[in-house]
């Protein structure tokens, strides 16, 4: 039941998603590729958060970032394979009658776990897409010879990309061309719905383009818009909320094996290093 966790809160109207992050080795100070995220959720979960370290009996190690009962929500293994994520939603708008909810399938969490478990990235990738998902997700992974993936998928239909810069995925927010096509919008006609958090970590992204370091990412998930200066410009990447905000960052060094962890909003704390 706890691995069906996000499937049974899918479709229920909630403010706001994880915003996730991977950066290639082109555009890193030292030519390491990074994965990261902010994991934005009801605060009352607070509580239950924890890092867990697991070992495999082929001796495997894997550092997760879990909840009570629920081991493996995003994470990376000594392989070298990482995987942040946002959970997706349905647009609003197209022609294609879908109703938003999770189908029979394998829940998210369990197929994260599984994913987490692979010791390459080609065997991850496959996995995802082959597997019968239940739910809504977009998937960030990054391995340890600097290549980056983004998968996004609803229960019947599935679109993985790749990148040789970096990749943003926030606030649920579908971006390829064949995700949009497939609930009716026309890509011939029609341009990708604006996102302002998206577009704030890319600007971000594009602006140090090879400069970026750890310490500059974690800088990047602790930003605020709308901000005093910017109060109409709603592009939230540390949320601060009394029931729904960014609980914990974490950025994951698939190339060295080490992950910062910020326990708390990374406006406020600073980040714990630790290795795989």
């Amino acid at each position: 039941m706890m691995q069906c966790h996000e499937e049974f809160v899918h479709g229920i109207e909630m403010t706001g998603h994880c915003s996730a992050i991977a950066i290639a080795p082109t555009e890193t100070a030292d030519g390491r590729t990074y994965v990261g995220q902010n994991w934005d959720w009801i605060t009352s979960m607070n509580e239950y958060k924890l890092l867990l370290r697991q070992r495999t009996s082929d001796d495997l190690r894997i550092l997760t970032y879990a909840f009570g009962g629920l081991w493996c929500g995003a994470g990376m293994n000594s392989a070298g394979i990482a995987l942040t994520w946002t959970s997706a939603y349905k647009p609003k708008t197209g022609e294609k009658k879908d109703p938003g909810k999770a189908e029979v399938g394998v829940p998210t969490y369990a197929l994260i776990a599984e994913v987490l478990e692979q010791k390459d990235l080609n065997s991850a990738v496959d996995l995802i897409m082959k597997v019968k998902n239940a739910g809504w997700f977009i998937f960030v992974l990054a391995s340890a010879d600097g290549r980056i993936v983004k998968i996004e998928a609803c229960p019947n239909f599935k679109v993985k990309a790749h990148s040789r810069s970096f990749i943003v995925a926030a606030h649920g927010v579908y971006q390829t061309d064949k995700m949009r096509l497939y609930f009716g919008f026309d890509p011939e006609r029609e341009l990708p719905p604006f996102d302002a958090g998206i577009s704030r970590l890319s600007q971000l992204l594009m602006i140090y383009s090879g400069q970026i370091t750890p310490e500059l990412l974690m800088r990047f998930l602790a930003s605020h818009l709308p901000s005093e200066k910017m109060p109409d410009v709603n592009a939230v990447i540390c949320e601060h909320g009394i029931e729904h905000a960014t609980l914990d960052s974490m950025l994951f060094c698939p190339s060295s094996g080490e992950c910062w962890f910020t326990p708390g909003p990374p406006c406020q704390h600073k980040p714990i290093k630790l290795k795989v």
